[in-house]
């Protein structure tokens, strides 16, 4: 057999061959074709499938959202009404303690009231018991007698004085306009001497020498700080007090300090006396006090207000009073609006130095009167300092600290009469302890208390 039948033969059985072959391709191809078909329209049914889900779950998931929003709207309600509730009862509770504080101190009030009058009782008892009482009265008549005997021997010498003055002494270069004998006789028919006060201002309207140019600088208040003395005098002379002020006496600025407090004291020693000077030194400003009673050897002279800068004084009130139109809305745009600015801080000032003046005064007017006046006399003036600060339109700070500088200043004197007639501090201190007891801050008031206790059991032994 040839190559050649053997390729055609082989020709043939392929012939025969391929038409199946291809058949069978396009059987497969076909199968392939619906299987991918089949595939997709099952990937497009799961893809839709899960696309329902997640829209189900998204539902689901904003649904739970909103369930969790009105859950925390509700609970914050109900945060706010408990958060109230419970600020109600704080309230109710604040109150029910400040009603049962108010109770208990006005028990504690009268508790203490009851223990001071149980006390008094007592003490009176006890006096009786250990002859307190002729102790005290042979103290009375011992210190009756010495008085009299001291007033005997001022009327001696103002006799013995007036006998002895010519009259050249009215042309004498003296601190005051007035006569040592013209000013005696106004006092000695009296049935108790008053206190004599003169007054030195720290600027004379009518002063012939005038002692520096720094002083005119000063606001005139002479007039004012003499008004604002009267007015304190005469409250201690409406309570038993008895003051003769001599407002309108000093000369000149030039007579001023111990040359001009001696100079009183040589003709007017025989009757108590207190000068109240004030001096202005360029940006300085003093207050000196000269005291004396009728059986002193010499005058008592003391500086109490020393260098205040008067200047740095009025510029802080100035700062304090723009601060405030500033705060109300006040602007000083024209002159009258400056003017009027102006009045404001000088009125201040001039408040501010009464103040100064009637507490200074005061605290040594109570001395004379606790101390060595006939008729002893407890201290006004503790009394008397609400109403001054009103007028001055003091802070709360600087009220306090004045208070307690006065109620301080008192409380020596108690200590140091304590020194000279024991027997009858107990009543004073209890009366001194009734006035403290009323003063707004009751300072040192359980103090005098303790003192009381002490001097007691000290005059038991």
């Amino acid at each position: 057999m040839s190559l050649g039948s053997i390729i055609n033969g082989i020709a043939k059985v392929a012939s025969a061959i391929a038409p199946g072959l291809m058949a069978i391709n396009q059987t497969r191809s076909i199968t392939t074709q619906a299987k991918s078909v089949e595939l997709a329209q099952q990937r497009d049914h799961a893809n839709f499938e899960l696309g329902i889900k997640r829209m189900e779950f998204d539902a689901k998931m904003e649904l739970a959202r909103q369930a969790v929003r009105a859950r925390e709207r509700q609970e914050d309600k109900e945060f706010s009404l408990q958060l109230k509730q419970i600020e109600a009862e704080t309230l109710i509770q604040q109150e029910k303690m400040r009603q049962v504080f108010n109770a208990l101190e006005a028990q504690k009030q009268r508790e203490f009231t009851e223990s001071i009058e149980q006390f008094k009782a007592e003490l009176q008892i006890a006096l009786q018991a250990d002859s307190i009482a002729f102790q005290r009265w042979k103290t009375e008549t011992d210190r009756q007698f010495s008085l009299e005997i001291t007033l005997l021997n001022a009327q001696i010498n103002r006799q013995r004085d007036k006998q002895n003055r010519d009259d050249q002494r009215r042309d004498r270069n003296n601190p005051v306009f007035s006569v040592a004998d013209d000013i005696l006789k106004t006092v000695e028919n009296r049935s108790e001497i008053p206190l004599t006060v003169f007054f030195s201002p720290p600027v004379l309207r009518y002063d012939p020498l005038p002692n520096a140019t720094a002083q005119s600088q000063f606001p005139m208040m002479e007039a004012t700080l003499s008004g604002a003395l009267r007015e304190l005098f005469e409250q201690y002379t409406q309570k038993q007090r008895p003051i003769k002020f001599m407002a309108g006496e000093w000369v000149t600025k030039n007579r001023r300090a111990e040359s001009a407090v001696n100079d009183i004291f040589r003709e007017l020693n025989s009757i108590p006396v207190l000068v109240l000077e004030t001096e202005v030194e360029e940006s300085f400003f003093n207050i000196n006090i000269g005291f004396w009673n009728n059986d002193f050897d010499d005058a008592r002279f003391k500086t109490v207000v020393r260098k205040f800068r008067w200047q740095d004084t009025i510029s802080e009130i100035s700062q304090n009073l723009l601060k405030k139109w500033q705060l109300e809305g006040r602007q000083i745009q024209t002159d009258y609006d400056r003017a009027e600015f102006s009045r404001r801080s000088r009125e201040t000032f001039t408040h501010y130095m009464e103040l100064l003046h009637c507490i200074h005064v005061g605290m040594v007017t109570d001395e004379y009167f606790l101390i060595y006046a006939p008729n002893r006399q407890l201290p006004l003036l503790p009394s008397l300092l609400s109403d001054l600060f009103d007028e001055a339109n003091l802070p709360d700070e600087e009220r306090l600290n004045l208070t307690k500088a006065v109620i301080d200043y008192s409380n020596q004197l108690f200590d140091a009469l304590e020194q000279i007639e024991p027997a009858i501090m107990i009543d004073l201190r209890l009366q001194w302890a009734n006035i403290l007891q009323n003063i707004r801050s009751r300072y040192t008031f359980e103090e005098q208390v303790e003192k009381i206790m002490q001097t007691w059991l000290k005059q038991r032994k």
